[in-house]
């Protein structure tokens, strides 16, 4: 828990906001959660036509759509229903902090567990907190984009798996995937772990 404290306390402090940059990369997902939230679609279009246009947007027959996975937009919509917060820097803080923040610290506290069933207990703290706070980990889950939740869903499907929480980590698997189309590179060796994981249980049973 210390761990975990310690990762949202170094990355909620931080809120970097240029309105004036209109991050695609942030926008188009915050879109897509207002649309989902507030208009039941995952097409953008009305978004635009009040908020103005933002960048990162494919089109098809009229519809605009962020050219990215979906499951930002989606955690970022379940988040605008439960909160309502209003404005939209208020809503990316609080969509940061959901979707994004949270979800890191509970990963690096999920990593430091990992390691220390092979390393010391202080090497496996020191470990963990080197990844949350000395790699890109840190920006990248401090913004409304999918690397960073992307990561601690991975983290948290091998967490599971050396839990056998066969359930949990099918679960994390699949939204990392949705978060992170190219996560699927991380996932697949974790499925060949967990069916070596699986495979040795069932022997050691015999």
């Amino acid at each position: 828990m210390r761990v975990a404290a310690a990762v949202l306390l170094a990355y909620a402090w931080l809120f970097p906001w240029l309105p004036g940059l209109r991050s695609p990369n942030e926008l188009s997902r915050l879109y897509q959660a207002r649309a989902i939230a507030e208009e039941h679609t995952l097409a953008v279009n009305g978004q635009l036509a009040r908020h103005g246009p933002v960048g990162d947007l494919s089109v098809y027959r009229g519809r605009y759509f962020p050219n990215k996975a979906p499951g930002v937009s989606f955690l970022g919509a379940a988040a605008l229903e439960v909160l309502h917060p209003q404005g939209e820097a208020s809503q990316i803080l609080w969509l940061r902090l959901v979707v994004c923040i949270l979800p890191a610290a509970v990963a690096t506290a999920l990593l430091r567990e990992i390691l220390a069933r092979r390393f010391d207990g202080r090497l496996a703290t020191a470990g963990a907190l080197t990844f949350a706070l000395g790699t890109i980990f840190w920006p990248y889950s401090t913004f409304l984009v999918s690397h960073g939740v992307t990561a601690s869903a991975v983290i948290g499907c091998w967490w599971a798996v050396e839990r056998r929480h066969w359930f949990t980590a099918g679960l994390l698997a699949g939204a990392a995937v949705l978060l992170e189309y190219t996560s699927a590179i991380a996932v697949a060796p974790l499925a060949a772990y967990a069916l070596v994981v699986a495979r040795r249980d069932a022997t050691d049973t015999l």
